[in-house]
């Protein structure tokens, strides 16, 4: 027996009248009905669905070949490839708000937090009262945290954004090219940078505030 499985709004208001309550099956996943369609009753729904003449082996192939794609499509959102722990940053050289011109490669001897953000990221917004308690902390130890937006804006519209949900530490603008170089492909993504420009620590998502002080903690007493 073949079935064809279409979906339907849980409210009666929404299902087709000739669906009979035997063929549907309320899934798990709210608001969403699957409808089970015997051909012999709804003749015309068979013909729509192309049918797959292919031996087994071949079918088999095929759903192997399409898990391959959708799974290297779904990867670096869910399990991003960030720079590894040890290595050197990559460059970075940004404007900050403030007008000044930050250049990685000269900030040695500073530990640095980057925060790279959008001002659109709930996320985001949740980690800013965090940020700034750590960057009061750091900066009375001669480093700073920098809140790198990826938003496609004006820096002044950034800034003010920023300020608004209390974001008291310096703010910059994310190029395609830091971007790249900084694998940034969630936000927020944090990395910590020791003073010999080395990658202590890389957090995708919300980074605690107690994770980053441990990490710190040890990178002062490098």
């Amino acid at each position: 027996m073949k079935a064809v499985i279409g979906l339907s709004k849980r409210h009666g208001k929404d299902k087709p009248s000739t669906w009979d309550s035997d063929r549907l099956w309320h899934s798990p996943f709210h608001g969403t009905t699957f409808a089970f369609f015997h051909p012999s009753r709804q003749p015309f729904l068979e013909s729509s669905v192309p049918s797959l003449n292919m031996p087994l082996v071949a079918k088999w192939a095929l759903y192997a070949a399409l898990t391959v794609v959708i799974g290297a499509m779904l990867y670096p959102r869910f399990f991003p490839s960030l720079v590894r722990e040890g290595q050197v940053a990559p460059p970075l050289i940004v404007q900050l708000d403030r007008g000044e011109h930050f250049e990685l490669s000269q900030a040695r001897g500073k530990p640095l937090v980057l925060n790279f953000w959008g001002t659109y990221c709930g996320p985001c917004q949740q980690e800013a009262p965090m940020l700034s308690r750590v960057h009061a902390r750091l900066h009375r130890r001669g480093g700073m945290v920098i809140g790198i937006a990826v938003d496609n804006m004006p820096l002044a519209k950034v800034v003010h954004i920023a300020r608004s949900l209390g974001m008291t530490y310096p703010i910059a603008l994310a190029s395609q090219e830091d971007m790249l170089r900084y694998k940034v492909t969630t936000i927020p993504t944090t990395y910590v940078v020791d003073a010999q420009g080395m990658i202590q620590d890389a957090t995708v998502g919300v980074v605690s505030e107690r994770r980053l002080e441990r990490v710190l903690k040890s990178t002062f007493m490098r």
